[in-house]
Order: C-alpha cells, then structure tokens, then sequence
C-alpha cells in the first residue's frame, strides 16, 4: 500500500491521456470523485492589526507575531525593534492599560469574525522603555525588564507595573478575562505561538539573547511553555517551534550541543515525550517559516522588491515556479538550498509530514511566514494563489502569509479565491483531483463546494496566451462564470475581472488563457 505521502503524490504527478492539440493545455476533472477536505486555516495572515489588511480579501484567520513580539511588554506595551531598527525600544504597540496592544488585535479579529493567533514570550528579557536605540553594551536592566513564564505565588490579570519583571501565566490570566479561547465560534477561537524564530535570536534580539541557543535549553523552554498555555487553555491551538527556515529546521541555526540531530526530528520527539508525561497535548502544530531563497538572473524572489532586476524575466520565472519547491519532485529551484543538498529538489511539505508522522502523529502542519515575493507585481500574485493551492492539495492545516514589503497583488489573490463575485464567495471546502498535461508552466486546482459549487483555479505561468481544453466527467453543472486576474489592472489597487463563459457542451470546453493570469471557472450546481 502506499504511503500516506505517496498517496498525496500520486495525484500530483498524474498526466492526462487528453491532448485535443498539442498547443493545449489539456485538463480532466471527475466533478463526482472523492474529495479531501480543505483546511479553511490555510488563508491567515499575520498583521499589526487586522484593520490593516483588507477586509476584501477574508483572510481567515489573524496572526500577531513577527521579530517585534520576541521583546513585547505586555504590562506596558513597550516593544523593542531588535536588529531591525538599531535594537530600538518604543511606542511601536501604542498606549494605554496593560495588554492595550493584543486587546486592540484581539477586537479587531473579533470583529471580522476570524480566530486570533498570540505569541507568549520565552526569551529572558522585555522592553523596558521607549526611549530609543538600545546601545550596545548596555547593562540590560537600565532598558529591559526580566520575563518569566511564572509568577512565584498566584498569577492576577493585573500585574505590578513597578517591580520591573513581567510574567506569562498573568499575561495568559488576562487573555482568559477578555478571551476564553473556547473555541465555541471562530471568533473566540485562540491559537498560541512559541515565541518567533528562536533559532535566530542571537541575531535579530542580539543584545537580549547574544548566545546561539541550545537544544537542551529551547526544548526546555518550549515544554514549559507549552503547559503554561495547555494549563491556561486546554482548547488552544499551541504552535511551534516557529523555525525560521531551511537551515532552522535542520540545525536550529548550528546549535552548539546538535551532536548531529536534526532538530525538528529532536523537537517532535521531545515534544511527543513530554505530552504523554504530562498526560495532554503539547504541541497541535508544527510551526516552521518559509521565505522562499529561490534566485533568478541573481536576484532573490522575495525581499529584494527595492531591486529593479526583482521585476526581470528571470527572477520572475523564478518567482512563478518556486512555489514546486513545496511538492514537486521534478523541480530543483536555483538557490544556497540546492547548491548545499547536492543539486535535490526541496519537497519541503512531504517531507515535513512525513517526520510528523514518524515522530508526532495527529500534529498538524503550519507555515505560520511565508511569502515569495512579488507584491507589486502579477507573477507575486500568481506564486500566491499556486502556494494556496499547494497548501489545500497536500492538507496543509495552517498557512498564514506574512505582508512585506509590496502587498496589493498579495491581497488580490486573496481576494481572487475568498471573495471572487464580490458577495463573499470562495472556492470550495474540498479539492478534487485533476489531470493536466503540463503541471510546471501551468498550475490547476478543483474545489468542491458544501453547496454544491464547483471552482477551477488554472495558472498560465507563461508569458503569452495559452488554450485550455477542459474535459469535466461526472456531476454536470448548468452554467459557468469566469473570472480572470491579469496584468491588465492598476497596480495599486489591482483587481480581478468578471465575464460571462458558456457551459461545457457535453462536459468539454476550450477558452483561452490570458498570459501571465489566474483563471477561475465557477462552476453552478
């Protein structure tokens, strides 16, 4: 039998036997075949605040997290920037009472009806002012105040501004007074971050954490951690270790004590262990970020949007394709990964499920950052909608995009599958497999709707107008609405097109793909 891995493989790979011309793209879709569930969890967003993103889009779910939340100071909403901007400390988080900051977020998400992720801090060390840059070599209690996970006696949700230590179980007994993380609607659903990219502290919080951290001392943290949350609530979503990136994931950053582990097998294991000591769950996701290092003509695909060649037909072929480093056995992306791995291809998903079901089953899958680049551009939305895909193909259960930089294609692919006729509707609850002749310049996705809907996604990564023969078997459906997101709209606030299509005339349709596009045929019951 094959393995649960393969079984999502198989799919993938599959070629279709239809080739009605060789110009085609050729595309069967069984409309009654079985279908996987698709997690509604895979369209988060990480933000300041949920006010910030646009409501067009639905995302669904909020996430407050990033380098900024490593040093936050709940008591005070003091936060330090970290290498980011000159170790400053300041009114990044605004004022007001205690926690002020995360009840603006939490509110915020409330409001748009979407369940909130928190970050609870492990480090030692918060901002303990903001009055600026931090230099170096200043004695850290003059700027900082201590962390701890506990508060010697009985934690309050109203803490003592004046003893300069600040502690994560009151932290946590304030959430619970505002936010019970019951789950009982999406809105008070909690989901609870282990701290953000402690392989890289000694990096971006310098000054706070100037050593690598340790195995024996991260795990440490984490399991403490973690039964804080559980113990505070028994209904959130705990992730970590929110690695971040392929070099995390693998050596936690050349830890000193790694002895030759691999640390995300370490930290399952280690995780697995301590829940079945302490008699509960640990660990519901395994959190890792993946900012893609694909490289084309030179230039990175993302982070380097202030470079002119960002926009060259080389990076953005780089950029189009570099979503297959998520799945595709048949793709070797063009970067320090592959030139270290001895030229492999990435297959980050497969392989991470994989050591989730070795080492920790029944732990979800979350890439809580991600991005790959291009938010000014077309090809930036194209790489989005094709990782969305990925994540709902191979049942990922958490994604959550993080905005640098350029956002607005970002956003209208977004907006292009959770709201595509303007009225709130998205592609469906489940995913259908497809064959198609040419899975690498072109991507295709069926969805499944509980009401009875059928949508098809199709990528034309090509730079000029492609047809697409379309072969529908199974349930039939009566009419078809076509909506297009090109290059043809403003870049500022790009926004997809809607036109009428005809049906499949005895389940077969031919229709032209725009270059460079996403396509998606909705389909009526």
């Amino acid at each position: 039998m094959a393995s649960p891995m393969l079984r999502r493989l198989l799919p993938l790979l599959a070629v279709s036997a239809l080739s009605l011309h060789a110009a085609a793209l050729s595309v069967a879709v069984d409309t009654g075949a079985p279908a996987h569930p698709v997690s509604p969890m895979i369209y988060g967003v990480s933000a300041k605040s949920p006010e910030d993103i646009p409501a067009k889009a639905r995302y669904s779910w909020y996430r407050l997290g990033g380098n900024r939340i490593t040093a936050y100071n709940w008591e005070t909403n003091d936060s330090n920037a970290g290498k980011d901007y000159f170790h400053q400390s300041d009114d990044w988080a605004g004022k007001g009472k205690p926690g002020a900051f995360v009840q603006r977020f939490l509110k915020a998400s409330e409001k748009r009806g979407t369940p909130s992720c928190l970050t609870v801090q492990m480090g030692d060390w918060l901002a303990g002012d903001r009055a600026g840059p931090v230099t170096p070599g200043t004695p850290l209690p003059q700027r900082f105040v201590q962390n701890h996970l506990h508060k010697p006696g009985k934690a309050s949700p109203t803490p003592d501004l004046r003893d300069r230590h600040v502690y994560q179980d009151e932290f946590l007994a304030w959430v619970a007074s505002i936010n019970p993380g019951d789950a009982s609607s999406p809105a008070k659903t909690l989901l609870v971050c282990l701290d953000n990219e402690p392989d890289l502290w000694n990096s971006t919080h310098a000054l706070i954490f100037p050593a690598k951290v340790t195995y024996a001392d991260l795990l440490r943290r984490s399991t403490e951690a973690a039964a804080l949350v559980r113990s505070r609530f028994p209904k959130a979503v705990i992730m970590g270790p929110a690695s971040f990136g392929w070099h995390g994931y693998g050596t936690l950053n050349d830890a000193p004590d790694r002895a030759g582990r691999h640390w995300l097998d370490t930290y399952l294991e280690t995780l697995a262990q301590a829940s079945s000591a302490a008699g509960t769950r640990l660990l519901d996701a395994l959190s890792v970020h993946f900012y893609s290092e694909a490289h084309g003509g030179g230039t990175r695909v993302v982070f380097e949007e202030d470079k002119p060649a960002h926009l060259s037909e080389a990076c953005i072929q780089a950029r189009l394709h570099a979503p297959r480093s998520l799945w595709d056995p048949r793709y070797v992306e063009t970067s320090w990964i592959t030139k270290s791995n001895g030229g492999k291809p990435l297959l980050l998903i497969p392989s991470l499920q994989e050591r989730i079901s070795r080492l920790y089953p029944g732990t979800a899958l979350a890439i809580n950052e991600y991005n790959f680049g291009g938010g000014d551009h077309i090809s930036g939305a194209l790489a989005l909608l094709d990782a969305l895909g990925i994540y709902a193909r191979c049942e990922v259960e958490y994604a959550c995009l993080w905005p640098e930089g350029p956002t607005a294609w970002h956003h209208a692919a977004m907006t292009f599958l959770r709201n595509f006729d303007g009225k709130g509707s998205a592609v469906g609850e489940a995913m259908l497999p497809v064959q198609a002749s040419d899975t690498a310049n072109f991507s295709t996705y069926a969805y499944r709707s509980d009401k009875g809907g059928f949508q098809l996604l199709i990528l034309n990564k090509r730079g000029s107008a492609q047809v697409l023969d379309l072969k529908l078997t199974g349930k039939a459906y009566g009419s078809c609405r076509r909506y297009v997101l090109d290059a043809k709209t403003s870049p500022k606030a790009p926004a997809h097109r809607s036109e009428k299509q005809d049906a499949p005339a005895a389940g077969k349709l031919s229709l032209t793909l725009p270059p460079l596009s996403a396509t998606l045929l909705a389909f009526d019951k």
